[in-house]
């Protein structure tokens, strides 16, 4: 099918991509929920025994080698989902320009930029993603545009997790109690929960944004069409 807008690139591969990562780390958060959820249950015996020790609640709490590459599994995948999202986020703002969307008041490079900036970074992202939703949908008076309640759903869940990340770095620092280790064990898998959500929740609406771009484009959905080049 002849491309009908020049300079449009097809997400088709990148938006896969994004696809399969949430997949991998939606199966690694839910893995690491289920260790948590037996370990909380140690830690819950160890409490109502009475008579544990500190040192053991900190063994069963930091689990042993499983834990561990569990652990850096999380992280590594985490860092490969993160730039390919904040790729994807530069591209698709690109292919709403291209679109012919005029007046947007977020750059491809700024709505990733903002994200790294401190305090801005709570609300810049999330109206970045709204104006990439908005322009997406349509060219014309675009602003008047109403925007899913899942851009709302999926800024406040990752405000949520940020939240969440900040207590546990600070409880786990400051853990001198088995009460402690197992309130912690609580909030982890709790987290976990919320996390696997963001994770879903960033899969949908990245496919969203992408059908909405590839159909205003004429593309089909599967398939990935290189720049056009100048002429």
């Amino acid at each position: 099918m002849q491309r009908e807008h020049e300079g449009f690139f097809n997400l088709a591969g990148l938006t896969r991509a994004v696809g399969m990562i949430v997949a991998v780390q939606v199966t690694l958060i839910a893995m690491a929920s289920i260790t948590n959820g037996f370990k909380c249950i140690a830690l819950r015996d160890l409490v109502r025994e009475g008579g544990g020790s500190l040192e053991a609640a900190a063994a069963i709490y930091w689990g042993g080698q499983f834990e561990l590459i569990l652990d850096l599994s999380q992280v590594a995948v985490f860092l490969v989902s993160a730039v390919l999202v904040l790729k994807w986020i530069h591209r698709a703002n690109l292919g709403a320009r291209s679109l012919g969307a005029l007046g947007m008041r977020y750059t491809p490079g700024w709505s990733v930029g903002w994200y790294f900036v401190p305090i801005a970074s709570l609300w810049k992202p999330y109206q970045a993603m709204c104006e990439l939703w908005k322009t997406s949908a349509t060219s014309v008076g675009w602003s008047y545009q109403s925007v899913s309640p899942l851009v709302a759903w999926w800024w406040g869940l990752y405000l949520t997790m940020g939240l969440l990340n900040y207590g546990v770095m600070r409880l786990m620092l400051n853990a001198t109690s088995i009460e402690d280790f197992a309130f912690l064990c609580k909030l982890e898998t709790g987290a976990g929960i919320l996390d696997i959500s963001l994770n879903l929740i960033t899969a949908i609406l990245i496919a969203r944004i992408f059908r909405m771009q590839n159909a205003r484009a004429g593309l089909t959905m599967d398939r990935e069409d290189p720049p056009a080049s100048a002429s």
